[in-house]
């Protein structure tokens, strides 16, 4: 529903105490018995402490290439047209005649 819309917007102000109240006003509503708001009210109530807490993203001990011809150095395109290499089909090398599919545990 909406409102369960409204508790997500409340989450990303970090207003928790609105959006817990609007979950669990979802969650009591027999309205929304048996619907999928009702579940992830439910849900989002279980899981909220998680959300709360602050994240932060340590760096990265990988090196950052220093300018964009490290990245572009490492990308091969083939020689020709646009057209040859993105509108040609490609070729399977499939046995003719072979419509078998096996699945597991058939006999």
């Amino acid at each position: 529903t909406a409102k369960f819309g409204l508790g997500l917007c409340e989450e990303e102000l970090g207003n928790f105490v609105e959006a817990r109240q609007i979950y669990s006003d979802i969650a009591a509503n027999s309205d929304f018995e048996a619907t999928t708001a009702a579940a992830a009210a439910k849900r989002r109530l279980n899981t909220m402490a998680g959300y709360q807490q602050k994240v932060v993203f340590k760096k990265s001990s990988e090196p950052t290439p220093q300018s964009s011809e490290a990245i572009q150095s490492q990308i091969r395109l083939q020689s020709g047209d646009s057209q040859d290499i993105f509108f040609e089909p490609g070729i399977l090398n499939l046995p003719e005649n072979d419509n078998s599919v096996n699945l597991p545990g058939a006999k």
